[in-house]
């Protein structure tokens, strides 16, 4: 276990230190002129610039390396002893590296702000919002719904004007005090490590609001969650009409292109789900044949078939193969065709309520797993048969096969 303690590579602040220092305390405009820097921050992936430990309140210490556990949060810090309950949507805090320079001015006072891991990322909540996971070094964390704000020992530390900018609409666009979440995969991080978004459905989400706002249609993510896994054109056409948008084909096609491109921008070395590569391993090894059927078009796929690292090629049938995506069946009954079986003996496995509906749909026994949007009660009553936690509960079956 790598826990957070002093050594020739780390820094310790005491509570001393952790008070304004006027010779940092910057007024609103200066701190409004380096917004712009903020927003450059990458969008995909970014280096985790500073680990910072709080053994104790108002205390920091600054580390090379560190140890992310799933009930404890940062291995050595004092969240899970904070107060009679600790708030699990507030294990780890993030902030953002630029916002952190921009704020403290000298980075010797970053830590002060009482944030954990401080990474040169993108953090609003356009690119990171709830439910989004983030990969650094070996661990994974997820953004929660806890807001971040600005409070009185922020005030004390880095002035009234830095509180009132981070608290304000602008500078909640950008969660420039930061952002909340919860380790869900444990695992040992280093400075320099990468930030890296590496859930794809949230990816997905992430490019389709991204669209959206580049086309001035009006989405939140909540909407765009329920309908990942359909058809991107009729993704396009529901949400822009519940904004008022009447879209005709070609513009919904248009559309839906260009959330295909932001995605594989985003989508540029994406984490296989736990159990993915080992399930389709087995049914290769149990002489079983299967195929990959998705909505999304074939450039963007690549990435993703590339990172299961699978000994041969597999069957691939995208959205490009069909004229009506999920949850219309065609995708699947053209998988079906392509493997020789037949639709009623095959089963389908999918992370979305349009996986399960197009299964119904195509006579096949559909099977959930909620590693998606979608929780398990939702994949159920779409018409799962069956559902999962996570894909490595389903390699059991195939080797009782």
């Amino acid at each position: 276990m790598l826990e957070c303690a002093p050594s020739a590579v780390s820094e310790r602040h005491q509570e001393a230190t952790l008070a304004t220092d006027e010779r940092f305390e910057l007024a609103i405009e200066s701190l409004v002129a380096g917004l712009d820097y903020v927003r450059a921050a990458p969008r995909g992936e970014g280096p985790l610039e500073l680990i910072a430990c709080r053994p104790a309140v108002d205390e920091r210490i600054e580390v090379e390396a560190a140890e992310l556990d799933i009930q404890g949060g940062l291995v050595g810090d004092s969240w899970s002893t904070r107060g009679t309950s600790p708030n699990p949507k507030a294990q780890v805090t993030v902030m953002s590296a630029r916002a952190a320079a921009v704020i403290a001015v000298d980075r010797s006072r970053w830590a002060l702000a009482g944030d954990q891991l401080y990474v040169d990322l993108d953090l609003s909540p356009g690119n990171l919002p709830p439910g989004t996971r983030l990969s650094i070094g070996s661990a994974v964390l997820e953004v929660t719904d806890q807001p971040h704000l600005g409070c009185a020992k922020f005030t004390s530390r880095f002035g009234a004007a830095a509180r009132e900018l981070v608290n304000s609409p602008e500078g909640l666009a950008l969660n420039l005090r930061g952002i909340n979440t919860r380790v869900v995969e444990g695992g040992a991080l280093r400075r320099g490590d990468d930030g890296t978004l590496v859930d794809t459905v949230a990816t997905r989400i992430v490019a389709w609001l991204r669209t959206f706002e580049e086309y001035g249609i009006p989405a939140d993510r909540a909407q765009v969650a329920k309908l990942i896994g359909s058809d991107g054109k009729r993704l396009a056409t529901v949400v822009a009409e519940a904004a008022g948008h009447a879209l005709d084909s070609g513009r919904a096609e248009e559309i839906d292109r260009r959330a295909g491109e932001i995605y594989g921008e985003l989508n540029t070395d994406p984490n296989v789900l736990a159990g993915a590569t080992e399930l389709l391993q087995s049914l290769d090894a149990h002489g079983l044949r299967w195929a990959i059927a998705t909505s999304s078009r074939s450039e963007q796929v690549e990435a993703s078939v590339t990172a299961l690292r699978l000994s041969r090629r597999p069957k691939v049938i995208d959205g490009s193969h069909v004229e009506h995506a999920k949850p219309a069946p065609d995708l699947l009954l053209h998988a079906a065709r392509e493997l020789d079986v037949e639709p009623s003996r095959c089963w389908y496995v999918g992370d979305s309520v349009w996986d399960m509906k197009a299964a119904g749909a195509a006579g096949m026994l559909a099977i959930g797993v909620a590693t998606g949007s979608a929780t398990a009660q939702e994949l159920e009553d779409a018409g799962a048969s069956f559902t999962a936690g996570e894909l490595t509960e389903l390699i059991p079956l195939v080797r009782g096969l």
